[in-house]
């Protein structure tokens, strides 16, 4: 099964799974998270806002303010072909930018260096057995880390 066949299928799949089991696995990850050294040695965490039928992270993002960790959420720069990412501090920050997804409004919101983010968490629909496909591994590097 080719990438975009393969990423379709999976996306029907997740849209099969019900609102009650959809909210248990997302608060079992919560849960696996906030334990993990990582995000608790964290002082500023990147995370993209959830929307449609991805795993929410709206609550990781509160989890965090909680904590008093700063969030950084990323901003599409399509004519430079990278992110830049921008502080949190309320949802109503938010704006619907590039397909859909919600962004920082860069005029409220303050432009954060990458090299701070101390816990990047990357969305995905399928990885393979090494956690990031080979091409989306480049993209991070070239993208968000250099």
């Amino acid at each position: 099964m080719e990438k975009t066949s393969f990423r379709k299928w999976m996306i029907a799949k997740l849209l099969e799974v019900s609102a009650d089991d959809k909210a248990q696995i997302e608060n079992q990850l919560l849960k696996g998270l906030l334990q993990t050294s990582l995000w608790q040695n964290a002082k500023t965490i990147g995370i993209t806002v959830s929307g449609g039928f991805e795993w929410e992270t709206k609550s990781i993002i509160q989890a965090a303010w909680q904590s008093r960790k700063t969030v950084c959420v990323p901003k599409c720069l399509p004519q430079e072909k990278k992110l830049a990412f921008h502080r949190l501090t309320s949802f109503s920050e938010l704006e619907k930018a590039h397909f859909n997804l919600l962004e920082p409004i860069p005029e409220v919101t303050e432009t954060v260096s990458k090299n701070v983010i101390d816990l990047l968490l990357v969305p995905g629909i399928v990885f393979d057995k090494k956690g990031l496909s080979h091409r989306l591994w480049r993209w991070l590097l070239r993208s968000v880390l250099n």
